[in-house]
């Protein structure tokens, strides 16, 4: 167990250290099927969420006909149910469907956890096309800490169990950095 945690954080390290570690402050906004805008700021290592301070975000690059992306949308909503106060899921589907379409497709899957259409994020998706390196392949999930650093930036699903390894360790209580 502790071997597969050692894991995780060094994957976590590996991958923040390659496209995020640049310069950058642009600002963006996004809007959900609800109507509710969120700012999105660009900094050094990650995304700083203004509405989501001190929050853990999953932002997860989806779409509603991605039979893993459909299989995620139950891992999502219990940790969202599980770690509401301490976690926020953005989903952002990729495939096409409108704000209207998105809030439907929602309701029929239950989803508990914030739905944006790629229609409403389109500036930050080429943003983070960008910057991330992304080449559109989905599930894309980016998970960042509560500083607004990113931590995973991962293509494919991934399974509950490691999900909760994941959050066990962003969660443990940071040390100072030696001077």
């Amino acid at each position: 167990m502790k071997l597969a945690i050692n894991m995780i954080t060094a994957l976590m390290l590996i991958f923040t250290s390659f496209a995020f570690s640049q310069e950058n402050d642009e600002t963006f906004t996004i809007k959900d099927i609800e109507g509710t805008t969120y700012t999105i700021k660009g900094i050094q290592e990650g995304l700083d969420f203004a509405d989501f301070k001190g929050k853990i975000v999953f932002l997860d690059f989806f779409g509603h006909q991605c039979p893993p992306c459909l299989a995620s949308i139950d891992i999502y909503k219990n940790i969202q149910k599980k770690y509401k106060d301490d976690i926020v899921v953005v989903g952002v589907e990729v495939q096409g469907l409108t704000s209207e379409e998105l809030k439907g497709f929602g309701k029929s899957k239950g989803i508990n956890y914030r739905l944006v259409s790629q229609d409403e994020a389109y500036d930050f998706l080429n943003y983070i096309t960008v910057r991330a390196e992304w080449e559109g392949s989905i599930p894309f999930l980016l998970i960042i800490d509560a500083k607004g650093v990113v931590q995973l930036m991962h293509t494919g699903m991934i399974d509950e169990k490691t999900f909760e390894e994941i959050i066990a360790e962003l969660k443990k209580p940071q040390k100072p950095k030696a001077s």
